[in-house]
């Protein structure tokens, strides 16, 4: 084997070298055109919502006021003025009760079609950088999420920073979480480049005995659980 051959390849970083982002497939772009149709979908059904909760608190209004006014009415022809009083009391409580309730409502369907949202975009966000177990990497970060502008941006040190960037950090070594990602080396000239696992490079806490992330991994992805398992036993 001649000398070019055996010598390893050293990659030379250089000062300011940015990553350079991988060049969407076919199936990607379609992947992010349907991301792009689901935002716009959750964001028409937030608007809806939004109208609905307006068109039923007119309605309630229009049918409190209708109902107070015959009782008013009724109460007054009788004389009944202290049963006439305590009636009006009772029902402004229960209109506002009800607004209250509805207000919650629509304020929990607005929160749970953000967090869709940041879901979606963070998981496709995480394939494109080459995450290992997305889901599981979501799961750490989803509490350092945000949505800007309809951009999802990730919490750092008190500052927030778009996640493809935030990503892009935490592929360098002493992150913490360097192991979520595949490696990108390459092997020497003639060498067939070796096609990873699926856990490939991550660090397996079946075998480091971290039970906290044995119970996170077996909640949030079980099949990745399972593998890795199979793997420490194996040795």
């Amino acid at each position: 084997m001649s000398e070019e051959s055996t010598l390893p390849i050293t990659p030379v970083e250089t000062e300011g070298t940015q990553p350079v982002a991988a060049v969407p497939g076919p199936d990607l772009s379609a992947q992010l055109e349907a991301l792009k149709a689901k935002n716009a979908e959750l964001i028409g059904e937030r608007r809806k919502d939004q109208e609905k909760f307006k068109e039923l608190q007119e309605q309630l209004n229009n049918l409190s006021k209708q109902s107070t006014q015959q009782k008013q009415k009724k109460l007054a022809e009788a004389g009944e003025f202290k049963t006439l009083w305590e009636e009006a009391t009772r029902s402004v409580a229960e209109r506002d009760a009800t607004i209250t309730e509805l207000q919650a409502q629509l304020e929990r369907q607005a929160k749970e079609t953000q967090q869709q949202t940041i879901r979606a975009q963070a998981l496709n966000a995480m394939t494109q950088q080459g995450v290992f177990a997305p889901d599981q990497l979501y799961t750490l970060m989803q509490g350092n999420l945000r949505v800007r502008d309809g951009a999802v941006m990730a919490v750092h040190g008190g500052v927030e920073v778009p996640l493809q960037q935030h990503l892009q950090n935490l592929r360098n070594p002493n992150s913490g979480f360097e192991h979520f990602f595949r490696a990108s080396g390459s092997g020497g000239i003639g060498t067939p480049r070796a096609t990873p696992n699926a856990t490939s490079g991550m660090v397996n806490p079946y075998r480091t005995g971290n039970m906290t992330q044995i119970v996170n991994l077996e909640l949030t992805n079980p099949d990745l659980a399972k593998q890795l398992k199979q793997e420490a036993s194996a040795g």
